[in-house]
Order: structure tokens, then sequence, then C-alpha cells
């Protein structure tokens, strides 16, 4: 039955020249479709993700059941940092198509992984990897994600889809020495590193994880001397340059720091890691408002954003208001409880306030992460023996320690205490006190 419009057409004008009132709609709609697309990709090249979404969201409300809106949609709530969001988005495109496409599942492995979801994001590269879907690069961030994630049984079985069919492969080599790291196997991974690098001193990949980890184990210089012997157009790699200007901040050559970072910011303005790293560099120039200025950028960008709330934290903290840092640096953990610097921060605090439980927490989360550093691991030692608890590990933590600096005197000390509590560290046997009740050490208990 026709509609009464296309009724009235049919009546004044010749058949030829009336258009069925049904197909009118159907052409406007295709119309404003794609104007509502053409805008949205238009404000996506001038950096307004927020009136691309807009419109892309009014797109995909005018047709459906058609995926490409929502896949634009997902893009442009990925610029904003809204990650939920736009994996939400990909989705329900990935649902409308007819075929499931390994491009966009990958897509969603990556979103999953910027949204926090490490282990949704290993899993769905997985199903892929078996599905014959992934690259030897694919597979090898796949082994590291899987590590990073705890499952260091499931990292190897990866490992082993590269290692099967090319056993020397180098970039396989240099998967597996960051799995060593995460799992804790560092005399290992060192040993491994180093003989890679003196085989193939210009593999650029295990020239950054070493300079990674002496940086994480507080050698700056070291860090410097592996990256300043990569020339060339690798010089210039996103992962070079921030490694050189985090070595530098730690050397207080803020100068450089900032030289590196602004140059990296320029091409990537929207990269909120890289606001708060400099950021805090400013805050150490004594440049309080630029850096508050780029905390503001970024939490804009990630409203919950680690490594900002800690940079804030780091400005409230300079500025006396310790309550207000301490807040910062719960509300950081709180979008990333593994992140390091936080931990480093809060144990301190809690060590000033004479909590000792919370700052054995603190410092236990560091260690079990492998975020610890020397003098970190010598003060959760010196915990364990005060408390008289954990002491076969703290015992472990302290030699390894005093391996790294035999003639510090203050580890020294605490290693003549385990030395005298008893063989293997145990503690001597002693009366617990009728006024004091136990002390709870929280936090994770995994093995080594």
């Amino acid at each position: 039955m026709r509609s009464p419009l296309a009724l009235a057409c049919l009546l004044l004008l010749p058949l030829t020249a009336c258009k069925d009132a049904e197909t009118v709609a159907a052409e406007q709609k295709q119309e404003a479709l794609q104007r509502h697309i053409a805008d949205g990709r238009t404000a996506l090249n001038r950096d307004q993700y927020d009136l691309a979404a807009e419109e892309f969201r009014a797109a995909a409300q005018i047709s459906p059941q058609d995926p490409m809106p929502l896949m634009l949609l997902s893009s442009a709530y990925r610029e904003t940092g809204n990650f939920p969001a736009a994996l939400l988005a990909l989705k329900q495109a990935s649902a409308l198509m007819k075929f499931k496409d390994p491009g966009v599942r990958k897509q969603m492995a990556e979103l999953e992984k910027e949204a926090g979801n490490g282990k949704d994001a290993a899993r769905t590269l997985q199903a892929l990897l078996e599905e014959g879907q992934l690259d030897k690069a694919e597979t090898l961030e796949l082994a590291r994600m899987q590590a990073r994630e705890g499952d260091g049984e499931g990292a190897y079985k990866t490992l082993d889809y590269v290692l099967s069919r090319t056993p020397d492969d180098p970039l396989a080599k240099v998967a597996e020495v960051e799995i060593q790291l995460v799992a804790g196997d560092e005399a290992l991974a060192a040993k491994l590193l180093d003989a890679l690098i003196e085989k193939q001193p210009d593999l650029l990949e295990a020239r950054v994880v070493r300079a990674r980890h002496v940086l994480a184990d507080g050698q700056p210089e070291q860090a410097l001397k592996d990256l300043e012997v990569i020339q060339g157009l690798h010089s210039t790699d996103r992962d070079v340059l921030e490694l050189k200007a985090r070595a530098w901040n730690q050397l207080q050559k803020y100068e450089e720091a900032d030289t590196a970072l602004t140059g990296l910011i320029r091409d990537k303005p929207r990269d909120a890691d890289l606001l708060s790293l400099l950021a805090e560099v400013k805050l150490n120039r004594s440049e309080p408002s630029e850096a508050e200025q780029l905390v503001d950028r970024a939490l804009a960008l990630q409203p919950n954003f680690a490594r900002a709330l800690y940079v804030r934290g780091l400005a409230l903290e300079a500025l006396g208001e310790a309550d207000h840092a301490k807040d910062n640096y719960l509300e950081a953990l709180r979008s990333d409880p593994g992140f390091a610097p936080a931990l480093s921060k809060l144990w301190r605090i809690y060590q000033k306030e004479e909590n000792t439980p919370e700052s054995i927490s603190a410092l236990e989360r560091l260690l079990f992460s492998h975020e610890a550093s020397l003098d970190e691991k010598a003060a959760l030692a010196k915990y364990y023996i005060d408390t008289g608890s954990n002491l076969g590990r703290g015992r472990k933590l302290i030699d390894e320690v005093m391996r790294h600096e035999p003639h510090n005197t203050r580890y020294r000390i605490i290693q003549v205490r385990y030395e005298k509590s008893g063989p293997d560290g145990e503690r001597t046997t002693r009366k617990p006190s009728k006024n004091n009740g136990p002390v709870i050490v929280r936090g994770a208990r995994r093995r080594h």
C-alpha cells in the first residue's frame, strides 16, 4: 500500500517523473548519514574529538546496522582517552560485521590493554594466535603481555611459536629476556642480554631493554651508555628519547630531558604519559605553573591517568600539602594498582606516620612487581627483622642488596642483625608481648 504522499505524486505528475516517497526518504537518510560522517572526519582531522564523536553518534543512530559509524566513533573516543567507551563502540561494530575481521579484533585487544584489561587483551590475542592470525612481532608482544599479567607459563608457550621455527631469532631472544625480567630471573636475564649485545652490538631492541632495566635499578649513567650507541634514524625513536629523558631527569639534567620530551610531544600532543613526564621535569626545574598546565592537559585527556595524578601529588608535596599529596598518590594507585612511583612515595609517607603494616604492604607490592630499588629491598628487610616476620625472605633480600653494595654500612647493619637472628634467618625464640597483638602484613603472597 502506497503512502498518501506517493499517491498524490502519482496523481499530479507523470509516472516517470514521480519518485516513491520511501525512495526519497531513503535518499535523504543516506545524505544525512554521509554528511554526519564527513563532518565527523573533518572534526577528527582538526583534533575536535568531542565534536567528531557527536557526529559519529548521530550517524550510528541514522544507520544502526552499519558498523562503520561505530568504528569511527571508537576512534574518536580513543583520541579523547575514553578507552572503555572506545572499546564498547568497537565491540558493537564487530557484532554487526558478517565476518570476524582480524584487524578489528587486534584493535579490540589494543583498547582492552589501554583500558587496563590486560588479561582480556591477552585472551583476544591468544585466540588470534591459535587461528594463525598473528605475525611474529604480534606474537612476541603477546608473550610479553602474558608475562606482565603473571602468566609466565603462557608467555613461554607463546614464545615457542617463534623459537620452534627460528631458534636463534634475535628478537625472540630479546622477548625471552623481558619475560625473565618480569619473572624475577634477573641474573639469568642479564647474562643472556649481555651475550646478545656482545654478539650483535647494533641490536636496537636489546639495547633498549637493557637501558630500561638498568634505569629501573637506579643506574641512569649506564642506561645512557646503551642509548648513546643507538645512532641514525633510530636515535629519535620514541622509546629511545623517552628513556634518555628519564635518565637525564634522574641525573638532574633537566634541560636535556625537557628538550627531548618537548620534541616528542610536538609529534604526539595528546600523549598523556609524555605530558606527565614533561610536567615532572618542569617541576624539577622549579617551573610549577608550566607543570600544572601539563598535568591538566594530561588529565583532560585521561581523567584518571596514574602518572598525571602522581605528578600532581609531587607538586602538592613540594608545597607542603602532604595530606593532599597522599590523596593523589592513592588515587593514582586506584587507577593503576601497580604504579611503582606512587608506591615508592606512599611507603615513605606511611613510615613517617609510623604505620608499619601499610608501609610493609606498599614495599611488598613493589617487590612482587619487581619494581623495588635496592634501598627499598633493604627497607623491607629491616621491617621484616623489626617485626619478626618473613625472616627467610628478608635475609635473601639483604644478601642480594649487599652483593650489589658490599661497602654500604647501613645495609651491613641490617645484615648483621639477620646473622644474629638464627640459621637461615629464622627467628630466635622470643616470648610474645602480652600488650601487643600480631603485626598484620598486608599484600600479595606470590612465590618467586
